[in-house]
């Protein structure tokens, strides 16, 4: 086994500054040695471009890519074949990466080969640096790539991943500002997902960044699930992919649950988790066994008892369960 394979950083940008050149000294600085960069200017007009040329190769081995401005899908997509390395990180030109993120993934990836896509949790950070709450996110496969068909299960921006398996499920393709989400729905029937319980980076929510403008993600990921619901639920009738998708949508803000629910969608949630489990060489009841799952069956059930009249009952049961 290589002690120490190589890493290629993909960093997309577009008018990095002022946090840009933290971004490069967060890469200067990882205990981890053998990794380069491809840096791909977006047209730049703040001076990003020259920083870059600045940073790059002169202390970061690599190449900067300007002159060919793309969307970020694009831009993932050719530097992702540009590379000549099998492990690849991204990178966000506003977050601070943690010295010992390439250092803790590496190692990771190196003892999970079966594993393709590797993320971990992340501090979270406002304009000025300042912590600010943010969100965790699972570890486990089942639970990832199950809940990849809804949201997505990683942090896009502290991902490491083998080149091979994202150019096998077709590449990062042009669908902002979703191009993370729908990937990863390509991609859960062709590898293990993981992500570490550390902290990688410091991710920067600011009023500039998508995420920093986003209160309800669920419209975006729901034209993420549009895009591939050929392949999200194909034990169901097209004519109501999408309508399942809503009711098995586990992540609702109060008072954003569908009116009801057929019986059937039960029937449906469970063949959804068996030929995903088949596609993935698993058990049949990899995906059906996880909390998830169980959060999703139980909300379906709920909708079907309140649009037939016996929501009452049900309440009554939970209650009496409760008191025993």
């Amino acid at each position: 086994m290589t002690t120490s394979p190589p890493v290629t950083w993909l960093l997309p940008v577009r008018n990095g500054m002022p946090y840009v050149r933290s971004t490069l000294e967060s890469i200067v600085n990882q205990s981890y040695l053998n990794h380069r960069m491809i840096a791909w200017d977006n047209g730049s007009t703040d001076g990003t471009l020259e920083l870059l040329n600045e940073y790059i190769p002169a202390r970061i081995p690599g190449t900067v890519v300007s002159g060919v401005p793309l969307r970020l899908g694009p831009t993932l997509a050719e530097a992702l074949k540009m590379a000549d390395t099998e492990l690849c990180a991204v990178v966000h030109g506003d977050d601070i990466n943690h010295p010992w993120r390439l250092e803790r993934q590496v190692a990771f990836m190196q003892r999970h080969p079966e594993v393709g896509i590797l993320g971990g949790q992340s501090d979270f950070i406002d304009e000025s640096g300042n912590a600010i709450s943010g969100w965790s996110f699972p570890q486990d496969d089942a639970t990832l790539r199950w809940q990849a068909r809804w949201s997505p299960p990683f942090m896009h921006a502290n991902v490491m991943f083998r080149r091979s398996v994202i150019l096998e499920a077709g590449n990062y393709r042009d669908y902002q500002p979703y191009e993370d989400t729908e990937l990863w729905m390509r991609a859960a029937p062709l590898t293990e997902f993981a992500n570490l319980s550390d902290s990688l980076i410091q991710y920067r929510r600011s009023s500039e960044s998508q995420t920093g403008r986003t209160v309800d993600f669920k419209p975006i990921l729901r034209e993420a699930a549009k895009v591939n619901a050929g392949i999200l639920f194909p034990g169901v009738p097209a004519q109501e992919t999408m309508a399942f998708w809503e009711a098995s949508y586990p992540f609702h803000f109060p008072g954003d649950w569908p009116r009801s629910a057929p019986f059937r969608y039960l029937g449906y949630l469970r063949k959804a988790a068996s030929l995903l489990a088949r596609q993935c060489n698993k058990p049949a009841t990899y995906f059906s066994s996880t909390a998830l799952f169980a959060e999703q069956r139980y909300h379906i059930q709920r909708l079907w008892m309140e649009s037939h009249g016996v929501g009452a009952l049900r309440r009554v049961r939970v209650w009496l369960a409760g008191r025993s």
